[in-house]
């Protein structure tokens, strides 16, 4: 048998770290989805995401052949899906192939950007590739969640609440100034009220204001209790309050489908509120520049050009 050469064997390698990674994200999502949630997965889950994201992108800069590239997507996304496995469920099918087919248009969209450059420009190819890419990793990580809590002993905790509170707080505060979630809903409410009428309030007397602002926390409480369909109390704290939203909004829930309504409400409540897909596409395009950057540096890619002297990343 003759041996490969060498940019065979480079090939061979970073595929099977791209597939390690796949694989890696995957039993960590897997893992942080069970019934005994274990949040250092979580965070080995993210990290691998992360590094998956980067070689992504660097496995559409250089992979040029379109059965090989298909190929290698189809084993990254079997190494993501194959822990969910152990339990299987119906949604596992469209996920793999929605999620497959999205890394398969971000890979030749980003080959079809690369064709139309006279040089390589990395920030250009990260709108062609790195969007997508993210949006396939943000797709299987929310349709796999999801998959995982159709059961009928799903139920949110206040710890859950807090914890899942405390991360997004700053993002909170900056809408909301000064949020806590250790004030109580009166002063929540009353920041809330303030910050909505604005500069309004400016010109009035102190009483004035008092009375606009209450009124408008009077109005809040209303819209709450008639969307949840609880009564909060003014005293409580952030977390007791969430709490009684939360069970009052799944009493009109079917059991077997609160999991998957409290998933998406979650995962709409952090887009909206911390913009989390702008952020994972900045952190990972940066991972990526520098990896790329590490891989030219290294030899193990290299830059050159052809007839046209078109730049090509090469391996």
């Amino acid at each position: 048998m003759s041996r490969l050469e060498k940019p065979q064997q480079k090939i061979i390698t970073f595929g099977a770290v791209t597939v390690l990674a796949a694989a890696i994200f995957g039993y960590g999502a897997s893992v942080f989805g069970s019934t005994t949630t274990n949040f250092y997965w979580f965070l080995v889950a993210i990290l691998a995401g992360f590094i998956f994201l980067a070689l992504f992108f660097i496995q559409a800069l250089i992979i040029k052949e379109k059965k090989l590239a298909i190929i290698l997507i189809g084993l990254e996304v079997a190494a993501m899906i194959w822990p969910f496995l152990i339990r299987p469920s119906l949604w596992l099918i469209p996920i793999a192939l929605l999620t497959f087919l999205t890394f398969i248009y971000a890979h030749f969209n980003g080959r079809l950007a690369m064709n139309n450059m006279v040089k390589v420009d990395f920030f250009r190819l990260r709108h062609s590739i790195m969007i997508l890419a993210t949006l396939g990793m943000i797709f299987f990580a929310i349709t796999t969640y999801i998959s995982t809590f159709e059961r009928d002993d799903f139920q949110v905790s206040e710890e859950a609440i807090e914890r899942t509170t405390r991360t997004l707080e700053p993002a909170i505060a900056k809408v909301i100034p000064n949020f806590s979630i250790d004030k109580s809903l009166q002063d929540i409410l009353e920041s809330t009220a303030t910050e909505l009428h604005g500069e309004e309030l400016g010109d009035l007397s102190s009483e004035e204001q008092d009375s606009i602002i209450q009124g408008t926390v009077n109005q809040l409480i209303e819209l709450v209790a008639k969307i949840s369909g609880v009564k909060v109390r003014l005293d409580e704290d952030f977390v007791t309050v969430s709490k009684k939203i939360v069970d009052g909004l799944m009493k009109n829930v079917p059991e077997k489908h609160q999991g998957t309504f409290l998933t998406f409400l979650g995962t709409i409540a952090f887009l909206l509120v911390s913009g989390g897909t702008f952020v994972i596409n900045m952190i990972a395009s940066l991972l990526a520049w520098l990896l790329y950057k590490l891989l030219l540096l290294t030899g193990f890619v290299y830059i050159r050009s052809n007839k046209i002297t078109q730049e090509i990343v090469s391996i």
